[in-house]
């Protein structure tokens, strides 16, 4: 697992800095004085983050004395993280590295007297320029003793020092934009074009929320100022939570200024939620270059990267779908044609991933059939449909446009009809009795009786506050954001850094008992989809139009 090191395998993927808090340490290497480069933290970040020299040659080092490392395992972030916060795994401890961290001493508590002691294990004194420099090529800790053999010891200039330890001085060393003494400030997103129905089912949930956690029933304000000695850890981190709705308008093209301009009047710790009825891209390319963590937003099209970080979704939407139903295409479908129909915007997604995801042998076997924006679908143009004789006949559709499907039942042919369980959320309502049986769903959701289960929990808590179940997806997915964001505060203290926070979420979504929209949802390091795969269901006749799942799968 990425940032963790519980092998030395993983130790080779490892990180640039390893054991440099509380590990024991050796003696100092004197360095020279040298000339800063032009841009010493953007230069120590790529040393950070990419194992890259200022020079743009990848850095060097070995581990357990003389094992080389190639130039893809020296990043510091592999094991350090992005924040320089570290991790765990079982017993394995890799500690922080940023400057708040190294450059003060490490003080162990004495439980019996709620004191400190400065000596003994696990403490340290601080660091200095000269001690890191020593610690990073010789592997000698603040204290003199020799750090664990995984640590990579790099050979590095002088030179090459100055701007890694500049940028380890900066790292996560001051709390992020849109956090004061006080106040933690988040904004959700709200579309262009979202209805002002979904716009309220949103807010009110966040807003309802926020009530709560400023509601201070245990005397959080108090408690802050005026901690325990041995809980100060914990309450010195209580900030009031203020949320700012971002609403967005007109073309997608305006939106990144929109976003600019809101963030530039009051900056944000984080986005929470969100809701958006067409692309989500300028979002999502918003919250990267602004580095602002943007948690669980509801959208059938978020953006996939491998190198992004801050963007978490609960699924790949559209994409999953088209994956799940590929997978299952190529396993269960005979040899013919699959003619898949769709109009723009989500259905064409969903087309153009299941084309990629079948591969050559999908390329051959699919026939696109694109719906114009008022093409209406009659009867008729579902018995033509029937007439190609299709394999499997796969529909990116809505519940509106499946309105004429019933044509299909008078056909003898057996065709597979397959249905988007995003596009239509009530195919009940939508596919005929005499159809059914021929009809399999593509389902990313919850199951109907967990789904049920999931909003019977958060009803009670919405009466309670008056607010109306009107979009029961968007609501609990709300519900479920605002439960995780809470969850990652918990855990990272005083330490108000994004990217720490956005750590903390990878770790949170797997213990949060919340309920949401999804099943099996689950985060590990760098994972930014946190439910990854879908159900195939069929409609049941026990009781007549309910679902039951064939299969679960993960593309």
């Amino acid at each position: 697992m990425r940032g963790l090191v519980s092998s030395p395998g993983q130790a080779l993927a490892a990180v640039g800095l390893f054991a440099l808090m509380g590990w024991p340490g050796l003696a100092p290497v004197s360095a020279t004085e040298t000339t800063a480069p032009v841009d010493p933290m953007g230069a120590g970040q790529r040393m950070y983050r990419e194992g890259l020299l200022p020079s743009g040659e990848p850095m060097s080092a070995t581990v357990q004395g003389d094992v080389p490392l190639i130039p893809s395992q020296v990043a510091c972030i592999a094991c350090h993280r992005r924040s320089g916060f570290g991790a765990t795994e079982g017993q394995t401890l890799v500690p922080a590295v940023n400057g708040a961290w190294l450059f003060k001493p490490l003080e162990i508590g004495r439980r019996e007297f709620y004191a400190l002691r400065g000596e003994g294990p696990g403490a340290r004194p601080a660091y200095t320029d000269e001690t890191l420099a020593r610690a990073i090529r010789d592997g000698i800790g603040a204290d003199g003793q020799p750090l664990d053999p995984l640590m990579p010891r790099y050979a590095l200039e002088d030179d090459d020092l100055v701007p890694l330890v500049a940028y380890l001085k900066s790292l996560s060393s001051a709390p992020s934009a849109g956090v004061t003494d006080d106040t933690i400030h988040f904004a959700t997103v709200v579309g262009a074009g979202v209805a002002p129905s979904r716009r309220k089912a949103l807010v009110d949930v966040l807003e309802a929320y926020f009530r709560d956690k400023n509601a201070n029933t245990r005397q959080e304000t108090r408690r802050a100022v005026y901690p325990a000695m041995h809980k100060e850890w914990k309450y010195r981190a209580y900030r009031k939570w203020q949320l700012h709705v971002w609403d967005l308008s007109g073309p997608s093209e305006t939106w990144r200024a929109q976003l600019d301009e809101y963030h530039r009047n009051q900056p944000v710790f984080a986005v929470i939620s969100g809701v958006g009825e067409g692309t989500w891209g300028p979002v999502h390319a918003f919250c990267e270059e602004a580095e602002v963590p943007c948690v669980l937003p509801n959208t059938d099209r978020p953006v996939a990267s491998e190198t992004d970080y801050y963007s978490i979704y609960f699924s790949k939407g559209m994409a999953l779908e088209a994956e799940v139903l590929a997978k299952h295409l190529t396993e269960t479908v005979p040899d013919g044609p699959i003619l898949q129909v769709f109009r723009a915007g989500a259905g064409q997604i969903a087309a153009e991933t299941l084309r990629a995801a079948l591969g050559a042998g999908g390329d051959a076997r699919l026939e696109d059939r694109l719906i114009g924006p008022d093409q209406a679908l009659p009867p008729a143009f579902w018995s033509e449909l029937a007439r190609a004789r299709p394999a499997a006949l796969v529909l990116w559709l809505n519940c509106a446009d499946l309105q004429g499907v019933g044509a299909l039942a008078a056909t003898a042919d057996p065709t597979r009809l397959y249905l988007s369980g995003t596009l239509c959320q009530a195919p009940a309502r939508a596919i005929p009795p005499t159809l059914r049986p021929r009809v399999l769903l593509v389902y990313p959701f919850a199951l109907p009786q967990a789904w049920a289960r999931n909003l019977r929990r958060l009803q009670p808590w919405m009466r309670a506050r008056d607010i109306a179940l009107t979009d029961p997806y968007l609501q609990l997915n709300a519900y479920y954001a605002a439960r995780l964001v809470g969850e990652a505060l918990m855990h990272i203290r005083s330490n108000f850094s994004r990217d720490y926070f956005v750590e903390r979420i990878e770790h949170s979504v797997d213990r949060l008992a919340a309920p949401s929209a999804y099943d099996h949802l689950s985060l590990g390091p760098d994972q930014r989809f946190a439910s990854k795969g879908g159900y195939l269901v069929r409609f049941s006749d026990q009781p007549e139009g309910t679902l039951t799942a064939l299969a679960w799968v993960v593309p």
